[in-house]
């Protein structure tokens, strides 16, 4: 079970980002707090996925048995867009 976010937190969207995502809470059927829940929860467990991805590629190309996370975190941060959504983590090797 999960509190509500707006429990312990406040998060302050603009205007716009507001309008849009009333409109697909609205369009969708559901209240908003579930859908920044869910898109919460998306986000994080995708950092979670590239960060492994990443350690992958890492090993596959160095032939390293350990690289900590705090390695890979520095070493995706520093090759990807600003989201990192949608990027190939094989792609890195051109970039670490």
């Amino acid at each position: 079970m999960y509190s509500s976010y707006t429990d312990g937190m406040d998060v302050d969207f603009s205007p716009e980002l507001e309008a849009q995502l009333n409109r697909k809470a609205a369009h969708e059927g559901r209240d908003t707090e579930s859908l920044v829940h869910e898109a919460v929860e998306r986000y994080l467990d995708y950092d979670e996925w590239f960060i492994r991805e990443v350690e992958k590629v890492w090993h596959k190309r160095s032939g390293a048995n350990y690289w900590s996370t705090k390695t890979s975190e520095r070493a995706s941060k520093s090759c990807l867009p600003k989201s990192g959504i949608g990027l190939d983590p094989a792609s890195l090797d051109s970039c670490c």
